[in-house]
């Protein structure tokens, strides 16, 4: 039974295949080359067709054009078959039959290693057709079985073989017959030279698509572990053996020039296919059957190179995938900033902070690390039950940002902006302004998550007010917090004992170590609550919002002030001497006992609001 795919959702359109569509729109009109006539039934090709897929090493497929265009896989397959005659006599056992040098002569090229009379490589036909010759099984039928079935773990399909290709090719085969029957001769394969034949034709008539050669290179890019399925398809002893065959001799005599120039281990076939791995991050395949003089395909080639170039992939360049780029996922209802808020904004910040998302990055980003930020960007934005609004990306723990990376972030911005979703980039530092270079907007920047949070928290709440909390006038006493279940008469003896007063922004209301005698209600504005730091840079501890009361602790236990409290915005307070409140209360003792309760019950929230954060950030 073929494997069913269920890919993650995704942006529409997606992010990254927005970057295909550009790569295949640039070279679709290049209609140099010519489709491969040695071989005739592949003269009935196409020349139109043109598709690019790309699978990365955790499953996440993406692809453009005629990626679902099925085309005989021809010498792709060398690679593959290589890697199962490994697990069938080992890499000495291998070695006794093929060498591994390239041969800078064309793929149908009669010749071979002088010394030791072995093929130069299992990349050329001949020995490809050694290779093949060293799979075991009884009679073509089963060895070709095996094969397919080799196939189907890499692709998560069974493959179906063209019958009028392999009709076509076994009619046309000279040449193969030749190079086997000398290869018979120096002792390369044994004396099954039809039978080989038969399979090495039947595996070259294999019918795949651009998506199936994406698997194929994810799979070896996995580890030999296909993505999706978790099937093992190679054991992992080979597959830098693969990849490294792939590398040096791939490309035929053009594989010197790939090296320099592309710098991703890859296999071509002259029915328009090439495979790439970049082990550890991804696969890619396209299909375009216009083929160069050496018998690679000509667009993809093209577009291969352009992929190199435009996102870092060459294998020799000094920035190196690390770990997982995603540290943690977690949304604005189960962390906060440090905006301590009256109960009935946080009761709606618990209802839609949700459409709050925070991805937490890490090390460095390059482009299979910014492929998974884009990746996990599009399972949020879809997830139920709420729709995100407002993603954030703390850069706090990353190191470096390639330009690649960048760009892939900027688009991802542009995109999300299109669905009425904000992007915003936490902790930066210095690769702010390399981003900003990039593309991303000046408003995207915070310099702390914190500060990020506080400005989404600000946006969800006047939606759902339905009015800008910050721009309201003066709150009533009825607003209160720690006033809630007071009468009105209470109320009122309450009221008669506040001293209002106003501050500047800057100001400072309490200091450090002064002694606690007052307690505040904020009823406009925003004070910090904050403590000396390194540099005389003062930390802030939290902000107290318009209804929220400070210096509370002053009621409970007197003592110093532990923490400074300087005004943030103007602001209207009203100050209450503790003092006052104790004769009040011997004279109506409900009124301290209520204010007391709104305390311990203000309290016990945040202490539970703090252990959910902590229980979120712990995962």
């Amino acid at each position: 039974m073929n494997a069913l795919r269920i890919p993650a959702p995704s942006l529409r359109p997606s992010v990254m295949e927005s970057f295909l569509a550009e790569i295949h729109q640039t070279h679709r009109g290049e209609t140099g080359g010519a489709l491969a006539d040695y071989i005739p039934e592949l003269t009935r090709a196409d020349p139109a067709c043109f598709g690019i897929a790309l699978v990365t090493a955790d499953g996440q497929p993406y692809a453009v054009g005629d990626s679902k265009i099925p085309f005989t896989i021809q010498s792709i397959s060398k690679a593959l078959v290589y890697g199962l005659a490994l697990e069938d006599h080992g890499v000495e056992g291998v070695l006794a039959k093929v060498g591994v040098e390239p041969s800078g002569d064309a793929f149908n090229a009669i010749v071979f290693d002088e010394r030791t009379n072995r093929p130069f490589n299992p990349m050329v036909n001949a020995g490809a057709i050694a290779t093949t010759g060293l799979i075991q099984g009884h009679g073509a039928g089963e060895r070709t079985g095996r094969i397919i079935e080799m196939f189907r773990r890499y692709t998560g399909r069974t493959l179906a073989v063209d019958e009028a290709v392999f009709a076509s090719e076994t009619a046309t085969g000279h040449r193969n017959r030749a190079i086997t029957w000398l290869m018979h001769n120096f002792g390369m394969v044994d004396a099954r030279v039809d039978e080989h034949l038969e399979v090495y034709f039947r595996q070259c008539s294999l019918l795949v698509t651009a998506e199936d050669l994406a698997m194929m290179g994810a799979t070896l890019a996995n580890g030999g572990v296909n993505p999706v399925t978790g099937e093992r398809a190679l054991d992992a002893r080979y597959v830098k053996f693969v990849t490294a065959a792939m590398a040096s001799c791939g490309m035929y005599d053009f594989a010197g020039e790939w090296s320099f120039r592309v710098g991703i281990p890859a296999k071509s076939g002259v029915g328009g296919g090439i495979l790439a791995v970049l082990p550890g991050q991804l696969g890619i395949g396209t299909f375009s059957p216009l083929l160069d003089a050496q018998g690679n395909s000509l667009r993809g080639i093209r577009c291969c190179e352009e992929f190199s170039r435009r996102f870092d992939l060459h294998i020799f360049d000094p920035i190196r995938p690390g770990a997982m780029s995603v540290a943690r996922v977690y949304r604005g209802s189960q962390v906060r900033s440090k905006v301590m808020r009256r109960e009935r904004e946080r009761h709606l910040l618990e209802a839609h902070g949700g459409q709050i998302v925070v991805l937490e990055l890490q090390g460095e980003l390059q482009f299979s690390a910014a492929e998974q930020v884009l990746s996990h960007a599009s399972r949020v934005v879809n997830a139920a039950p709420e729709a995100c609004g407002h993603l954030i990306l703390d850069l706090n723990r990353v190191v470096r940002i390639s330009g690649a990376a960048r760009d892939m972030l900027a688009r991802l911005q542009c995109e999300l902006a299109a669905q009425g979703i904000d992007l915003y980039v936490s902790g930066g530092g210095g690769h702010a302004a390399f981003m900003a270079a990039g593309g991303l907007p000046e408003a995207c920047f915070y310099a702390t998550l914190d500060a990020a949070l506080e400005h989404c928290e600000a946006a969800v709440l006047a939606r759902s007010l339905q009015a800008d909390v910050e721009s309201a006038g003066a709150l009533p006493l009825t607003e209160m917090e720690l006033l809630a279940g007071l009468g009105k008469e209470d109320l009122g003896r309450v009221a008669a004992l506040l001293s209002p007063h106003s501050f500047a922004a800057g100001a400072s209301i309490i200091r450090q170590g002064d002694e606690a005698s007052s307690l505040f209600f904020l009823s406009r504005g925003r004070v910090a609550i904050r403590i000396p730091g390194a540099a005389d840079t003062p930390i802030r501890l939290a902000s107290v919002g318009p209804g929220v009361a400070f210096g509370e602790m002053a009621l409970l236990d007197g003592g110093r002030r532990s923490a400074d409290a300087v005004a943030e915005t103007d602001c209207q307070v009203l100050s209450l001497e503790v003092g006052d409140l104790e004769s009040l209360g011997r004279e109506r003792p409900g009124i301290v006992t209520v204010i007391t309760a709104n305390i311990a019950r203000v309290m016990s929230g945040r202490l539970r609001s703090a252990n959910a954060e902590l229980q979120a950030l712990a995962r």
